[in-house]
């Protein structure tokens, strides 16, 4: 990479300061799966790349209530096949096992995919489903928030200039709930055209009490559907109420044109896969309660 400087802190606290110090043209490398395929095609303009591998950021750590921190550095692969992922959150190794290919995931970071902004990033909605929180360091020192406040338009995220993101918080989930992640794309190697991550909580076998449905690709950012999650607490699933949030989460979605997929299918696709994903995760959670009242 002629003409490109390449530097590798040792510490969280030095990464942060060279990347304030070289400027909006210094770049983190974490796996490099989006940030070189930009450089190349003349996306970005690139003067320094700050690798962030060596940082200690690539672990998954079970915390003291049940929840799970992961590292931002840490491979979509290696997450996929932790067992405390799969054991805890199914709903991540699912959604990873459908992104590009075995060769991209073994590099693609979770803080990358996250990074990156994509409105298509497939990492997002099931993150955001599961109530996912970010930690965030700088120069100016450390902070967490929502993962719901991260993504401001495309491309762009509320990270300062000299911060980096460290870890993605994970919450306990209860063992009455379930989520699921569905997604539309015209083939294996392609970014959705439509995503929907749907997170839901069972009273007993038929009656929600909480709920969270995330659509992606459909919007300039991650869209949560509020007013469809509203509609399923408290409600006893059904079909009427299935299609009646499908129908919800259509009109709060803001689809564009783009080459992946024209807005009006988008839609239609948001429509079927809302429907899909409710009931799969309804299904999956009722089957939940049935093994906790063996």
């Amino acid at each position: 990479m002629p003409g490109v400087k390449y530097l590798k802190p040792t510490s969280i606290q030095d990464a942060c300061l060279v990347m304030k110090e070289q400027g909006p043209l210094a770049k983190p490398l974490a796996g490099g799966t989006d940030l070189l395929v930009q450089w190349r095609k003349g996306a970005i303009v690139l003067e320094c790349l700050v690798d962030l591998k060596g940082l200690g950021l690539d672990q998954v750590q079970e915390e003291p209530g049940g929840g799970l921190t992961i590292g931002a550095l840490c491979t979509l692969n290696s997450i996929s096949n932790n067992a405390l992922v799969s054991e805890k959150y199914p709903v991540l190794p699912d959604t990873i096992l459908e992104i590009a290919s075995v060769q991209v995931r073994n590099r693609a970071t979770l803080g990358g995919n996250l990074c990156n902004a994509s409105p298509a990033a497939d990492m997002a909605p099931p993150l955001l489903a599961l109530g996912a929180r970010i930690s965030v360091n700088g120069v100016k020192g450390h902070r967490e928030l929502a993962l719901t406040d991260f993504f401001l338009e495309p491309g762009k995220t509320v990270l300062l200039p000299g911060e980096i993101l460290t870890e993605v918080l994970l919450p306990p989930c209860p063992e009455n709930s379930a989520a699921v992640y569905l997604k539309h794309k015209r083939n294996a190697m392609d970014c959705p055209g439509v995503g929907v991550a749907v997170y839901l909580v069972m009273q007993d076998l038929q009656i929600c009490s909480e709920a969270k449905v995330i659509l992606g690709a459909v919007g300039p950012t991650p869209l949560v559907s509020k007013k469809t999650a509203d509609l399923l607490k408290q409600s006893r699933i059904s079909q009427e109420i299935v299609e009646q949030a499908a129908d919800l989460a259509t009109e709060e979605a803001q689809p564009r044109d783009d080459v992946r997929a024209s807005a009006w299918y988008r839609r239609r696709l948001v429509k079927v896969l809302t429907a899909r994903a409710i009931q799969i995760a309804y299904d999956r959670a009722k089957q939940k309660l049935k093994t906790i009242k063996r």
